[in-house]
């Protein structure tokens, strides 16, 4: 994340879903991983030590966050692409999916592009979607009814 936190920011990144073998999708693929660990290994949380519960291989866009998902998505398929048949050996074997990130002030509406949508679906991947809101716009209007109601008392 490079934006702001006040500012809308997406992101998207290929992930297998709990592989056995992390190592094997490198194989498979032949695509250097942004991020992989095996289930047990262990990692850091303030202070703490802790065993990953699971396994995790994935590669990221390489966009900044501010760039829309659907180039994200773009960046990941030109990747993968030329992978299909790697990719369909991993099914159904493995979840293959994108996970498409917002971080938005208000609301979220997106809809991916029917070509994109069937070049994800021809590679045998799906798709998931972690949503965070920056802000709730109502509590802010709430507050602003507030102070507007208050002044009109006040006078």
């Amino acid at each position: 994340m490079t934006s702001p936190p006040v500012t809308d920011r997406f992101y998207a990144y290929f992930r297998v879903v709990d592989p056995s073998d992390p190592e094997e999708i490198t194989r498979v693929l032949k695509i250097e991983p942004d991020k992989v660990w095996k289930r047990g290994d262990t990692f850091e949380v303030q202070d703490r030590l802790r065993r990953r519960r699971g396994s995790h291989w994935s590669i990221d866009s390489g966009l900044d966050d501010r760039q829309p998902l659907d180039d994200h998505l773009e960046a990941l398929l030109w990747r993968l692409d030329l992978k299909r048949d790697a990719l369909l050996g991993l099914l159904p074997r493995h979840r293959l999916e994108f996970v498409c990130v917002a971080q938005v002030w208000q609301a979220f509406c997106w809809a991916p592009n029917f070509d994109l949508q069937r070049r994800v679906t021809d590679l045998g991947i799906g798709f998931w979607f972690d949503i965070y809101s920056l802000g709730d716009i109502h509590e802010i209007v709430s507050d602003l009814r507030e102070q507007f109601f208050m002044k009109d008392i006040a006078r």
